[in-house]
This record gives C-alpha cells, sequence and structure tokens, in this order.
C-alpha cells in the first residue's frame, strides 16, 4: 500500500532467511522476518521509531547473530534529542519465540556503534543535558556492565575495530582519531594529521587519507606501527575503494 514502504532488508549468514523493515504510518515502522522464498512469514515482529533526519530516515543498528538464529537489535526512544532520550538493546529470534528487551541506557541513540562479536556498544551522552560536553561509554550489550570510558567537548564515536577491543573515537570535527581500548587506555590512531574516517583493511591496517600543507595523501595505517605513504591526490577531492577479499594493499607482490 502507498503508506507502506521498504527502508531496508537483511539476509542471515546462512542465506535461508531475511528481516525487512518497512517504513509504516508515522512516527512508526516495522521489523519482518521470512524466509528467503517467502514462506513462514512473520509481520511486525517488532515496532520500531521511524525517525526522520532531513532527507534521510534513520535505521536502528540491527545484525543477524553468526549461525542465523537471531537478530540483535539497538531500538533509539521516538525522541532522539529529547534530555531522556534512551536506547535499548533487543535480541529478535528468527522461529516463532517472542524478541526480548535486554537493556536499556541513556544517551543519544542514534549514534551508536555495536561491536563486530556483537558483544559491545559504544555511543555518547550529554552532560550536562543539552551541551556539547559529552561522555563516551561502553556497555556490554546485555547491560551487566557499563562504564564513562572519556569525556570531553563534541566526543564522536567512529565506530569498532575489527577485534571488537579496539574502537576510534575523536573530540570534535576536527579533532585527531584516538584509539580506545575496552581493556586500557586510549592513544592517538595516526601518525599524520587527518580529519577523514578510517576504514578497516583488516583486524590491525587500516586506510585513511593524510592532511599537510601540500595536500592531501593516501596512508596506510596499522596499530601501533608508522603509517605508510600509499600516494598523494591531485586536487581538492580524495576518494578510494578497498578490496577486503585479498587485503592486499601494504603487502609485497
Amino acid at each position: 500500500t502507498p503508506d507502506i514502504k521498504p527502508v531496508g532488508g537483511l539476509v542471515s549468514p546462512d542465506g535461508r532467511r531475511v528481516a525487512v523493515i518497512q517504513g509504516n504510518r508515522p512516527p512508526t515502522a516495522t521489523l519482518s522476518i521470512a524466509n528467503v522464498d517467502g514462506t513462514h512469514r512473520r509481520d511486525d515482529v517488532v515496532t520500531l521509531p521511524l525517525i526522520g533526519l532531513g532527507e534521510y530516515v534513520y535505521t536502528p543498528p540491527i545484525v543477524w547473530s553468526p549461525d542465523s538464529k537471531f537478530l540483535r537489535a539497538i531500538v533509539p526512544s521516538s525522541d532522539p534529542f529529547a534530555e531522556s532520550a534512551t536506547l535499548s538493546t533487543w535480541i529478535i529470534p528468527a522461529d516463532e519465540a517472542s524478541p526480548r528487551e535486554i537493556a536499556t541506557f541513556s544517551g543519544f541513540p542514534i549514534e551508536v556503534y555495536l561491536s563486530p562479536n556483537q558483544q559491545y556498544i559504544a555511543f555518547w551522552k550529554a552532560e550536562p543535558p543539552q551541551s556539547n560536553r559529552r561522555e563516551l561509554h561502553l556497555a556490554r550489550f546485555d547491560g551487566s556492565r557499563e562504564v564513562i570510558y572519556q569525556a570531553g567537548y563534541q566526543l564522536e564515536v567512529r565506530g569498532w575495530a575489527p577485534d571488537s577491543v579496539h574502537f576510534v573515537f575523536r573530540e570534535g570535527p576536527s579533532g585527531q582519531p584516538q584509539l580506545g581500548n575496552i581493556c586500557g587506555e586510549y592513544k592517538p590512531l595516526t601518525d599524520a594529521p587527518t580529519t577523514s574516517g578510517i576504514d578497516w583493511v583488516d583486524s590491525t591496517r587500516f586506510i585513511f587519507i593524510g592532511d599537510n600543507q601540500q595536500g592531501r595523501e593516501l596512508r596506510l595505517g596499522a596499530i601501533g606501527e608508522p603509517s605508510i605513504l600509499i600516494g598523494a591526490f591531485n586536487g581538492k577531492d580524495a576518494t578510494y575503494q578497498v578490496n577486503r577479499e585479498d587485503a592486499a594493499i601494504g603487502l609485497p607482490y
């Protein structure tokens, strides 16, 4: 019908099922699960807030478990900009069992990152409320532990490393990226100034765009090692693509 529009879909790792998020009548969306051939369809398994962000619609982090038996979801409260905004972790079974809300956290719910091993989340919370001073929170998905890792001006979480132990954050849009560790202190991620994002090649190496007085350059970084210059960019724009299937960048032929 005209008022129901697909927002996104996820195929399970075993290729047998698909989870589909559909925009329903505002302000909600729903998640449905079915076999890829359309059989055993379960509609409206979970109701999600439909949050518009300008020209975009926010889709909560939803991922399949590696064994394809359930999905993990991080569901925001309906008004993410309210002082009382929360984010809740959910387990959504692929079979007929009911979904379960696991834990609820206080924080900005539309900038939350789930670790690759699906055990941890990272997000920020304004403290005091409605200010630019933020706390960086780390927590277990099941709610069994939550800590304030760091505090500062406009802290931003930039995602997890593939090892699910390290994560990247920065203070302010122009701040240099820091490499956090769920078991220890943080340290600078790169040895070259950068305002770009970090693109992980594998568990220890990453691609980034370095900024210097001569211009921008593509560099290969590694945790705890000096970065390697791949090449300089001509002009203002800088784009690249990484082939993660062989992760050959930086290795000898």
